[in-house]
């Protein structure tokens, strides 16, 4: 007995491989477009919350307690020399330290730090 092959599957034709193609990049475009979509209202939702910030707003404030931190630090020696003259240098050292940590400390008070945030 003989058996039958089976009859070849029709081969697409070059009109239907061209739709599937166009309906195969549509589909993909959707999923790229809805996903898209999704970040933005992610991204919206994290600044509504407070859980994001503006990146330049950042590079702002970043930039000003730079220049402030400079100018504090450029004013120190005039305003520390006169009182090093004919100390030892460990207590030049130790009224070197207490000058740069006042610097520091006033930089991170909170009233600075609320001046950069109205600021902002």
């Amino acid at each position: 007995m003989r058996r039958s092959r089976p009859s070849p599957k029709p081969q697409p034709s070059a009109e239907q491989k061209n739709k599937q193609s166009s309906e195969a990049k549509l589909a993909k475009a959707k999923a790229r477009e809805r996903e898209a979509i999704a970040t933005l209202r992610e991204v919206e939702l994290g600044r509504k919350r407070g859980q994001l910030i503006d990146r330049d707003a950042v590079l702002k404030r970043f930039a000003y307690v730079v220049i402030v931190l400079k100018q504090r630090f450029l004013l120190l020696p005039g305003h520390v020399a006169r009182s090093l003259v004919g100390l030892t240098e460990h207590t030049i050292k130790l009224k070197l330290d207490a000058a740069i940590r006042e610097a520091l400390n006033e930089l991170a008070d909170e009233r600075f730090l609320d001046k950069l945030a109205q600021d902002g």
